[in-house]
């Protein structure tokens, strides 16, 4: 077995970092709703 990177191992390390970023950034989406949602609900006090 050598240690050469195929385009396999790359694509599947691609994918998983992809995979990671959507979740990061679905997490950043609800805290920003959130906070505007607050920052509504301020505004009509």
């Amino acid at each position: 077995m050598s240690q050469a990177v195929t385009f396999d191992d790359v694509w599947k390390m691609f994918q998983e970092m992809v995979r990671e970023n959507r979740e990061r950034s679905a997490e950043t989406d609800r805290k920003i709703q959130e906070v505007s949602a607050q920052m509504r609900e301020t505004d009509r006090k």
